[in-house]
């Protein structure tokens, strides 16, 4: 009888701190990638791209990546098998024929 007791009282206070647990580890996740989320711009050149957004600018050359995967809609350009960046195949602000410069040269560049 008093195991059960003991067992009612304490599943509530495990289960809180349970949760707090998981919430604060969520917190320090987003926390640590917050300067990889969120709109960046994109600048291309012969040698590699810039990577621009409000909180860091990251300077890649197109022989560190790995591999290139695309679907409808994005290309996924590899760093590692874990680290990719994922960008748009028609941006906003490029009529049919930028559009279509653009992936030709991001197809050329990254398939050397």
């Amino acid at each position: 009888m008093f195991g059960l007791a003991l067992c009612l009282i304490l599943t509530p206070v495990v289960w809180k701190s349970y949760e707090y647990a998981i919430i604060s580890r969520s917190k320090g996740i987003l926390k640590q990638h917050k300067n990889k989320l969120g709109d960046f711009t994109l600048n291309l050149s012969e040698e590699g791209f810039t990577k621009e957004s409000r909180n860091l600018t990251e300077k890649i050359q197109w022989d560190e990546l790995k591999q290139l995967k695309e679907d409808g809609e994005r290309y996924f350009l590899y760093l590692t098998d874990l680290h990719a960046i994922t960008i748009k195949k028609e941006p906003e602000n490029m009529n049919t024929e930028e559009m279509k410069a653009y992936q030709e040269f991001i197809k050329r560049k990254v398939n050397k």
